[in-house]
């Protein structure tokens, strides 16, 4: 697939059934694989393995534009559903997490902030 990520956006940690690699031909992206941050600029390629926890945001002013591939390649069934189901944002984004269940995709929970320190 190739994709353009403006600076800001992509989506949260998440890990699926299938290997992953991005090549970044313009811009830059800002991964976080299993809690480590990294960045990926133009020319560079990070795999991912199965299972690896990863999320990534455009870090360059000009989307960043990436070619991501995924083995084995059926992870475009999930992109097909999320287009056809995911009509209105946010109002459909609900639906994300259902439809990556259906397709080996596990969204992690978000962080819950820190309360106050009991003492």
């Amino acid at each position: 697939m190739e994709e353009e990520i403006p600076v800001g956006l992509g989506p949260p940690p998440h890990r699926h059934d299938w290997d992953e690699a991005y090549y970044v031909v313009e811009g830059a992206l800002d991964f976080e694989i299993d809690g480590k941050p990294v960045r990926v600029e133009s020319g560079g390629f990070t795999y991912l393995p199965r299972n690896t926890v990863h999320a990534f945001k455009g870090a360059s002013q000009s989307p960043a534009r990436v070619l991501i591939f995924a083995v084995p390649a059926h992870s475009s069934a999930f992109f097909k559903d999320v287009n056809r189901e995911v009509r209105t944002i946010p109002d459909d984004l609900a639906k994300v997490p259902a439809i990556g269940q259906r397709h080996g995709i596990e969204f992690m929970p978000a962080p819950t902030p820190a309360g106050p320190q009991e003492t």
